[in-house]
């Protein structure tokens, strides 16, 4: 007789949109922070041309599921991504971002063994391309301590990708938000979470390490396009 399938640890949400050169790096740091956990990794492909699949095809490292959905941006991306997330936490990493080693492990024990809705760590930078050198970290970023769910959202807002979130927590703030997603939101998604999740509240733990790595390369990044990022703050900060 066969048990009951075990359900994800956590759930790794990856927007995508024609990033092929840079998504391997991206998915092989999750493969390599599994260490033991049952990490169900999303690819939420925002429509891409050609698809994901096709992209990937042949690739080393490749999602558990591929979501496909129209281009609407990465805001969207995530919130399709929650929505299939199937894990007892769930963290978002952008498609051209890293995780160290320990950070899966390290995260999700700390919020089992403080009963945490959120967990973050400190954030370094590394380049993509050497990204198996401990030497290439640098710009290390050591985020302040809080316990308050207003002052991590509204004050600290660490890298999109560090937080982890209990996902019935997020699903329950995304289900009823304060203000609505919009697409002026997209190039900050990260923030509009944030400001949904600020005024709800949360039991928050800060992880010691620094486990969170942003990924550098001579590709195109969003945080290259400040008037766009400017004008999406301003319009997240006023619906707030």
């Amino acid at each position: 007789m066969t048990g009951t399938p075990r359900l994800p640890d956590l759930s790794v949400v990856v927007p995508y949109f024609n990033r092929e050169a840079t998504v391997q790096a991206t998915l092989e740091s999750v493969e390599f922070a599994k260490r033991g956990l049952n990490v169900d990794t999303i690819l939420v492909d925002d429509g891409s041309t050609p698809s994901a699949e096709e992209q990937l095809r042949g690739h080393r490292f490749q999602p558990d599921r591929i979501v496909r959905q129209e281009n609407r941006g990465l805001l969207f991306a995530r919130l399709a991504g929650l929505s299939a997330a199937a894990g007892e936490f769930v963290l978002f990493l952008d498609s051209d971002d890293l995780v160290g080693p320990d950070k899966f492990v390290a995260q999700v024990s700390a919020m089992r063994a403080g009963k945490a809705d959120v967990s973050y760590t400190d954030c370094a930078q590394v380049e993509l391309a050497q990204r198996h050198d401990p030497a290439g970290l640098h710009s290390l970023e050591v985020t302040e301590d809080t316990a308050e769910s207003a002052v991590l959202f509204v004050r600290v807002q660490p890298a999109p990708h560090c937080p982890v979130f209990r996902t019935s927590w997020l699903r329950g703030l995304v289900e009823a938000p304060l203000f609505p997603p919009s697409p002026l939101y997209n190039s900050v998604a990260e923030i509009w979470f944030y400001h949904v999740a600020a005024p709800v509240p949360a039991t928050v733990v800060k992880v010691p390490g620094t486990h969170t790595l942003v990924g550098s390369h001579a590709g195109e990044r969003l945080t290259n396009h400040w008037e766009r990022l400017g004008v999406a703050s301003l319009a997240v900060m006023e619906a707030f």
